[in-house]
């Protein structure tokens, strides 16, 4: 069994094979026998436990994660994850990956892939709101996805995390940019800049909420016409990271509609209250990316796709590493 530490799971991740890894899952999710039950989430006292299992034909694969809040005061991740793959006929185990960066660059990737369907093809502004783990890997996979991007804002509820945040990020762009062509000019990098919400919510074309927020990080009001905001970080019935308005004014894809609709808080509390009914959601990733339904249709639409984290996902990263990993000897 091959063991994955944290920075080879990375390099065996480059977000455009993972990206149209993903793609081809989601296009096929619902014509190919895909096993993947309901997420399982165990309360802890001070945190939880969540399961997460695919099978496909070839292969079968389980995470576990663990999200203790507290953790932050000890200077330790808030979230853990390990990942297995196996073997679908023997159930051999074949790989061991790290949960973490497993988790977050599928998340991102999954994030860019939708944002290829929905998001002006003209976007230059990019937000984020958060500056952790998932606000990074963002970064990231959308500067990849968007080269013509000139601006990245980065809110958080710590200003002095968002300035660390936007400042490690154009170093590390910087860096791959030199890596890549051998040589760099400064005007050829986006902007990092660390804001207050309300600049990044007026300024996006595209806005990313990667928090553990429970409640509404920005006002709605402040989107504008055209901008396409993905909602990453709530996962739970009873949190939200947009508000009623937000909601109220967005065209909204989710990611596999059956989840979405039983975990993601940012859709359910405004169903529950009336503010939008199952009927406004237009459409999820598998039906988006086959063709069964439209994404942007207007460039004065506001879009948006919500996300809660799938298995399907992870399995698909899981299964890319590994062959990424064969290639290379």
């Amino acid at each position: 069994m091959k063991i994955l530490s944290a920075s080879q799971t990375e390099a065996l991740l480059p977000y455009p094979k993972l990206i149209a890894a993903l793609q081809d899952a989601f296009a096929g999710f619902r014509s190919e026998p895909w096993i993947v039950p309901q997420r399982n989430v165990t309360h802890t006292g001070d945190g939880m436990v969540l399961t997460m299992l695919a099978a496909d034909k070839q292969h079968l694969g389980i995470k576990t994660v663990t999200v203790f809040p507290k953790n932050a005061h000890r200077r330790l991740p808030v979230v853990q994850a390990i990942y297995l793959l196996f073997d679908g006929a023997t159930g051999t185990p074949l790989s061991q990956l790290d949960g973490d960066v497993l988790t977050a660059r599928r998340t991102a990737a999954t994030t860019a892939l939708a944002s290829k369907f929905l998001a002006r093809k003209d976007s230059r502004g990019l937000s984020l709101f958060g500056a952790g783990v998932q606000a990074r890997a963002h970064i990231g996979a959308m500067l990849e996805t968007f080269p013509e991007i000139e601006v990245v804002w980065i809110c958080s509820r710590n200003h002095r995390h968002a300035e660390e945040c936007a400042k490690e990020m154009a170093e590390q762009i910087r860096a791959r940019q030199s890596l890549q062509s051998g040589s760099v000019t400064k005007s050829g990098l986006p902007l990092f800049q660390a804001t207050d919400a309300e600049t990044a919510a007026r300024q996006a074309d595209i806005l990313c909420t990667c928090t553990t927020s429970p409640t509404p990080v920005f006002n709605g009001q402040w989107l504008k016409p055209g901008a396409h905001v993905n909602a990453v970080g709530a996962f739970q019935p009873d949190a939200r990271e947009l508000d009623d308005e937000s909601i109220r004014r967005a065209s909204i894809f989710v990611e596999i509609y059956e989840s979405v609709l039983a975990e993601a808080g940012d859709l359910l509390i405004p169903l529950r209250s009336g503010v939008i009914y199952e009927e406004n959601i237009l459409g999820d990733l598998p039906a988006l990316l086959s063709g069964k339904c439209e994404g942007r249709t207007e460039a004065e639409q506001l879009t948006l796709f919500k996300s809660t984290g799938h298995a399907l996902e992870d399995l698909t990263a899981a299964k890319t590493a590994l062959q990424f990993s064969m290639l290379k000897g």
